[in-house]
């Protein structure tokens, strides 16, 4: 029996899927920390921005498969990595300005939450176009194997880069732990000629 083989433009995904869910990860430590130590938050705050982080899943889960439905859905996946980029390198920038405050944070963080959710949905939706059904199995299982990798190995990694930084929060960080760099990942030859021969 012929063992399973999973294109190229499948590994595209899986490479930009897990170092962005690594990446995003990260940033989430960063805000963890940036609320608790320079914001002087306490344990209410950190549930309201853990609850910001996620309202969107709840509130724009529709609207956001619909949108994944009618758009490209390679263009979505560059336009949420977009949004969440300038999202996150607000945070310095506030910082800078001396305008940094709990409510800034709290606010990038749900619209930060609202790029993850259309993100999940827009690549979710594309792993059929771009892998045959008789591999969907095969190719969820490697995707969710990246996932948890990425969920175990970027909290480290972020709290081994924050260790030894001050309380205020560092630029250069925040740029790495940026999504935006999946976009040089994130390159499907055969989505555009999908979406071209639908119409």
């Amino acid at each position: 029996m012929r063992k399973p083989v999973l294109s190229h433009d499948f590994w595209r995904l899986w490479a930009g899927r897990v170092a962005g869910f690594m990446g995003s990860q990260m940033g989430d430590v960063a805000l963890r920390i940036l609320f608790a130590s320079a914001l002087a938050a306490g344990s209410l705050e950190l549930g309201i921005l853990s609850a910001a982080q996620t309202a969107g899943f709840l509130v724009f889960a529709i609207p956001a498969g619909i949108l994944a439905d009618r758009f490209t859905r390679r263009r979505l996946l560059v336009i949420s990595d977009l949004v969440r980029a300038g999202l996150l390198a607000l945070i310095p920038i506030f910082a800078l300005l001396g305008r940094l405050n709990l409510y800034v944070v709290i606010v990038i963080a749900f619209l930060v939450g609202l790029g993850n959710l259309l993100f999940e949905i827009s690549y979710k939706s594309l792993l059929p176009d771009i892998v045959p059904n008789d591999n969907l199995v095969l190719a969820n299982t490697r995707l969710e194997t990246g996932r948890t990798s990425a969920a175990l190995t970027g909290p480290l990694i972020a709290g081994a880069l924050l260790c030894d930084i001050d309380s205020k929060p560092s630029a250069p960080f925040f740029g790495v732990t940026n999504p935006e760099y999946q976009n040089r990942t994130i390159s499907f030859d055969g989505e555009e000629t999908f979406y071209h021969r639908r119409g």
